[in-house]
């Protein structure tokens, strides 16, 4: 079973799940294995097999096992995988209720004790996470691929892992718009979208807004319809469409603020400071910056700290306050 994933290799504990067990008696599964020289651990608690012998096990494991069996042991290996994307991405974005609005696993997942254990796990992990995302695009299982590549999205920010997650995002699309699933569909959208503003495609990033935008008047989902408005609002501020972006983004924080997604209130405070400045109002951007600043300690997002004190910085600098500026942006 272990065989079944198409990864380039696997953890311990995305191991366990696969073969439905507790995490010591996984271990010394395939710890055996590599004492028979059929896997390799490059690493501690890491696990690959050589090409020949993966292809071997994996042919064997399509015959041998039933269809039943297998499948469940993709779920699991899937659930796993969303359950701890899913921490990671709201340890980034702390008082964020997307675990509440993602697909139920059975599986809990992976703890971190830090940040940085949890940024390690998941760019160590990144080809393994598009891997099985890939592999999941269709059937009962989409819409929980489709969630993991909303709470990864954060791979898709630069590097050559960019191209790979778009290549990655192609599949589960296809498949959600042959199933005709706009709940997933939409939510596939978004990261998508993601990538565009951060690669600086701005006008594929609009076409992939203004289609959010649409499904989510077929849908009743609150993290499609927010985040397509912040979305839309940061290409319309991107593209020099002031009137829009406004209105827009303005949307875009009372829907965050309806379903409590505070860091998410705080980032569009932030978006919406930026296109006070750009029309010359000055003291509103500032006061919308300060809000976010505010909010983003009140919740204790610390790793968002200083995208705050950024944005609350170069407001005050185009303020004409030059010296509370520098107050901000110094270290």
């Amino acid at each position: 079973m272990v065989a079944l994933p198409c990864g380039p290799d696997i953890s311990l504990g995305a191991a366990a799940a696969v073969l439905g067990l507790r995490t010591e008696d996984a271990r010394r599964t395939l710890e055996s294995l590599v004492d028979a020289s059929l896997l390799e651990s490059p690493a501690p608690d890491r696990y690959r097999y050589y090409d020949l012998v993966r292809l071997h096990a994996r042919a064997c494991a399509e015959r041998d096992e039933p269809q039943e069996q297998r499948t469940a042991a993709r779920l699991r290996l899937l659930d796993f995988y969303l359950a701890t994307a899913a921490r990671v991405y709201t340890m980034n974005r702390p008082a964020e209720p997307l675990l509440d609005h993602l697909e139920s696993t059975r599986h809990p997942g992976r703890a971190f004790d830090d940040w940085n254990s949890a940024l390690d796990w998941l760019y160590t992990e990144a080809g393994n996470l598009l891997a099985c995302a890939r592999a999941s695009a269709g059937g009962p299982m989409l819409r929980r691929a489709a969630d993991l590549l909303l709470v990864t999205k954060d791979l898709a920010d630069a590097g050559t892992g960019a191209r790979q997650y778009e290549q990655t995002i192609a599949h589960p699309l296809t498949a959600a718009q042959d199933a005709r699933d706009t709940h997933a569909e939409g939510r596939l959208r978004l990261p998508m979208i993601h990538l565009y503003v951060m690669a600086g495609r701005l006008d594929e990033a609009d076409r992939q807004a203004q289609t959010a935008m649409a499904l989510r008047r077929h849908c009743k989902d609150p993290v499609l319809s927010s985040q397509a408005l912040n979305e839309s609002g940061i290409i319309a501020s991107m593209h020099g469409r002031h009137e829009d972006a406004e209105t827009l983004l303005t949307q875009a924080l009372a829907a965050f603020r309806s379903y409590g997604a505070q860091n998410s209130v705080a980032s569009a405070l932030a978006n919406l400071a930026r296109t006070y400045q750009d029309t010359g109002r000055t003291d509103e951007g500032v006061a919308l910056a300060e809000q976010c600043l505010a909010l983003y300690q009140e919740i204790g997002a610390t790793v968002r700290l200083a995208a705050g004190h950024y944005e609350l910085g170069v407001t005050l600098t185009q303020a004409g306050r030059p010296e509370d500026a520098l107050h901000q942006l110094e270290p």
